[in-house]
């Protein structure tokens, strides 16, 4: 049967060795909860960054969309342009054709 001195350095060894296992429990619950601070302000950051990127995009979105409307207007506006200056320029251009034509005849002749 074991002594009394070697029951008390035993109860001694496990006294102590809840003590350092508490310490150690709350280092390490210490060490998770700055772990987990630190994956909050991450967290908060990229969500920052994702809504700035977003807002950045659908401005470049409408700007781009505007400057597709603007292209459209100015491509129709063009060929409305183009078509009414054909006609109009067809027109005395014949004339101006027809005309030397008759000069070059009768230069020949």
């Amino acid at each position: 049967m074991p002594d009394l001195s070697s029951l008390e350095r035993r109860l001694a060894t496990g006294r102590q060795a809840r003590m350092d296992a508490e310490v150690l429990a709350r280092q390490k619950s210490a060490e998770l909860v700055a772990l987990r601070n630190e994956a909050l302000s991450f967290h908060r950051e990229l969500e920052l960054r994702v809504a700035e990127r977003t807002a950045q995009l659908h401005e470049s979105l409408e700007l781009a969309r505007s400057y597709a409307a603007k292209a459209r207007a100015a491509a129709l506006a063009r060929s409305t342009f183009l078509a009414n200056m054909s006609h109009e320029l067809r027109t005395p251009l014949r004339a101006v054709v027809v005309a030397g034509v008759r000069r070059h005849r009768l230069w020949i002749e």
